[in-house]
């Protein structure tokens, strides 16, 4: 049910040009089944299945290196976008090339009530050092990294370090 959701959160995007590429990571239901549908029904939908569970972090390596698009979004199964989120992302982006990350506002759900994420952080200092120490003195949620991100930024922080905070690691290169 949660896939479903994402899926079709991002397929309704206003932003039409857009490619999907599912990175199944070895799930044990039905979820090859239901990707394989998606890939059937929309041409710009490409599942792959991978062979063993390699762990989440891997999982978001191999996807981020596979992505042969100028942007990347990362969305998880839980995951949903409001309708215009790659149209408001791609406008902020157009108007600044120089930015490698933009993100909209991240809310948690827990039994319907909505709980705010994480708060604006301005990362356009010129010193690539004081980008990363203000990303780390402001972070608390993962907020940078479902965010849009050019994908020149994010191929040299790849791969993605297996450890904990992994995310923020990885945000933290790119914003360098």
């Amino acid at each position: 049910a949660l896939l479903r959701r994402a899926k079709a959160s991002v397929l309704a995007q206003t932003h039409r040009d857009l490619k999907v590429l599912i990175s199944d990571n070895a799930s044990q239901d039905d979820t090859a089944l239901v990707c394989k549908g998606y890939e059937r029904a929309d041409q710009r939908v490409q599942y792959v299945r991978q062979p063993v569970n390699i762990t989440p972090v891997p999982n978001f390596s191999w996807l981020f290196s596979h992505a042969d698009t100028e942007f990347v979004l990362m969305v998880a199964d839980d995951d949903w976008l409001a309708p215009d989120y790659i149209e408001r992302c791609l406008a902020v982006m157009d108007r600044d090339r120089s930015l490698a990350i933009v993100t909209g506002v991240n809310h948690y759900a827990e039994n319907d009530v909505r709980h705010h994420l994480a708060r604006n952080l301005d990362l356009t200092e010129s010193s690539p050092s004081r980008r990363v120490l203000r990303y780390l003195r402001g972070r608390w949620s993962s907020t940078a990294f479902y965010g849009l991100l050019r994908a020149s930024a994010v191929r040299p922080a790849l791969p993605i370090a297996n450890v904990m905070g992994a995310d923020w690691i990885f945000i933290a290169a790119v914003v360098f």
